[in-house]
């Protein structure tokens, strides 16, 4: 059996919205029921503090959790002393690197080749590549692994090292359609951060009270995290303002929760559309975003603009809808085709085959099992 050691920064086993925390936590806990494996993270102050005893009682005794730094940087020589500290006890044929700071990889490469192991680090950020040193990756990994193909199109534009492409697993009997969740007809969902890049807030708006100059039953949900980050405040305050607006008052509604799964699966489900308007020079989140990934996997009717992978998972009019221009009038093109499509029932099973037949997490074990035997035996 290979041995796998996965380091990542600020990783937790509590409800997050936070893609870059989950994608980095299923994949641990699919590769946890049947490989020997150990995760050693930092994780922040107050989730330890408040949150000390769910941490302990996880029931995993290979999860070493480290009390986060002031930057990643530093999380990062913290995970590397650790890793340090099992030399001479433990022995890991991989070592697996989730979105490190670049500028550490060096430190972390040398440990490897010390302790005998390979190492692999995982690119989910698109902001990785084009923000820093990607020729530090290429140099100093055996691997490199992406999770969307327009991650993939850049690195495989470089010399260096054996680059995968492996999507985020999804717990596809997890997220499902669910026959006793009903529907709420002309209701569109929003589900993350609240930053321009992600969420333009005049578009969307004003997409919208088109919809309901048309069309007086629609209605918007748009869900944030309980402890918004400091860029995105400013949007939410503005947004805020906006719904004294008499036409939007009543129409859409602004909630601040940490979603459980199950929560946050009843809400897709319950949604008409779920949409993702995100500008096309978007790099800092994960690609694909976890959440579309869900709301297809549950047989939800998509919407996204041209932006990161989203042309090359969703086809339009075939598994979800596409617009290509940022613009009031294509979003709220967009939008009224998707709520009145007559086609609703054939792409959402196509939505949510497209998810089953590339995404479902046993498929994305066995892809990452085949890459650690490989590259274990190299």
């Amino acid at each position: 059996m290979v041995s796998i050691c996965l380091v990542g920064c600020r990783i937790h086993f509590l409800p997050s919205v936070s893609g870059d925390v989950v994608l980095t936590r299923s994949i641990f806990e699919a590769l946890n029921k049947r490989h020997d494996v150990t995760l050693i993270t930092t994780v922040q102050k107050s989730i330890m503090h408040d949150n000390i005893e769910s941490l302990t009682n996880l029931g995993y005794d290979n999860v070493i959790t480290l009390p986060s730094k002031d930057t990643r940087y530093l999380d990062a020589l913290a995970c590397y002393n650790k890793l340090i500290d099992f030399h001479g006890r433990s022995r890991f044929d991989i070592i697996h690197l989730f979105e490190m700071p670049v500028y550490s990889v060096p430190l972390f490469y040398h440990l490897a080749k010390k302790i005998d192991s390979k190492m692999l680090y995982h690119v989910f950020m698109p902001a990785t590549y084009f923000n820093l040193k990607s020729s530090l990756l290429s140099r100093f990994n055996d691997t490199i692994i992406v999770t969307s193909p327009y991650l993939l199109k850049f690195f495989k534009a470089k010399k260096g090292p054996p680059v995968y492409l492996v999507h985020p697993p999804v717990d596809t009997n997890t997220y499902a359609p669910n026959p006793n969740t009903h529907e709420k007809p002309f209701t569109i969902l929003y589900i993350g951060a609240l930053l321009p890049e992600r969420f333009p807030l005049e578009e969307v708006l004003s997409a919208f009270k088109l919809l309901c100059e048309n069309d007086p039953k629609v209605k918007m949900k748009i869900v944030v995290g309980p402890r918004p980050i400091k860029r995105s405040l400013a949007l939410i305050s503005r947004l805020k303002d906006k719904l004294t607006d008499e036409k939007l008052r009543n129409r859409i509604t602004l909630m601040h929760e940490t979603l459980s799964i199950k929560e946050k699966i009843d809400l897709i489900n319950q949604a008409s559309v779920v949409i993702f308007p995100f500008d096309r020079s978007i790099t800092s989140v994960v690609d694909p975003p976890l959440t579309l990934l869900e709301a297809m996997s549950c047989g939800r009717t998509v919407v996204a603009s041209k932006a990161l992978s989203f042309p090359y998972i969703i086809k339009d009019e075939h598994n979800g809808f596409l617009y290509a221009r940022s613009s009031v009038a294509e979003l709220f093109k967009v939008l009224k085709k998707a709520i009145y499509s007559n086609n609703k029932d054939y792409i959402r099973t196509n939505a949510r085959e497209t998810i089953i037949k590339q995404m479902d997490t046993t498929k994305v074990l066995k892809q990452l099992t085949g890459i650690y035997k490989s590259l274990a035996n190299s």
